[in-house]
């Protein structure tokens, strides 16, 4: 039996067919650049700067759609962007990045087992 993965690649092999060396490197491009907006957004999150978390979120969620994250991380990140852009909601804000956190970590480990 397969386990089910945190991501699903279908959506960036549509658009690479019979390019396996592009999807190698758009999940390079991934595990490379998003953890340490992660770990910004989590300062921000910290100091309570909710536009530069606002700002890091708008920069990861693309990604998050292209790796094929689970619906409802890809709304939660939207959602989490727009509470800080409005400054509504800000209490719900700390579990919905922990939410997000804890999914993006779980990703980043199988998809660097998927390059291997």
């Amino acid at each position: 039996m397969e386990e089910t993965k945190i991501y699903n690649l279908d959506y960036l092999k549509s658009h690479s067919p019979n390019n396996p060396k592009f999807v190698s490197e758009m999940i390079e491009m991934f595990l490379e650049h998003t953890p340490p907006y992660l770990a910004k957004m989590k300062n921000c999150l910290i100091s309570s700067d909710w536009a530069g978390l606002q700002g890091n979120i708008h920069k990861i969620r693309p990604s998050i759609d292209l790796m094929g994250m689970p619906k409802d991380i890809g709304v939660t990140a939207k959602q989490m962007e727009e509470y800080c852009k409005e400054q509504i909601h800000l209490e719900l804000v700390p579990e919905m990045f922990l939410k997000l956190e804890k999914v993006l970590e779980g990703a980043f480990k199988e998809l660097a087992e998927e390059l291997k």
